[in-house]
């Protein structure tokens, strides 16, 4: 078993974030390299544990894509109306 962890997380003012305006389904993609081969293809998961928008309901998702022995692209979503000015957390990666 071979665990890795790690942060992810952006926000205003990255030229990428792009969830703080607009209305709609908005994703933000954050690559996450392991910084070596994993021996298999691991389970991920990841936790918010910042979040700031001056919106009500605040909607957001996040989850990883890709997955793969080299890394994984962390997806942090938004829909509707709602404007997320940052959002950060950790994730966990583990073989079997």
């Amino acid at each position: 078993m071979m665990i890795k962890n790690g942060r992810f997380g952006s926000g205003v003012p990255d030229a990428n974030w792009g969830l703080n305006d607009g209305v709609g389904d908005r994703v933000f993609t954050q690559h996450i390299d392991f910084g070596e081969d994993l021996s298999d293809v691991p389970a991920v998961v990841m936790g918010i544990t910042e979040l700031e928008s001056t919106f009500d309901p605040i909607r957001v998702a996040v989850e990883p894509k890709n997955i793969n022995l080299r890394g994984f692209d962390a997806e942090i979503r938004t829909w509707s109306d709602t404007h997320v000015l940052s959002c950060s957390g950790f994730w966990l990666a583990s073989t079997s």
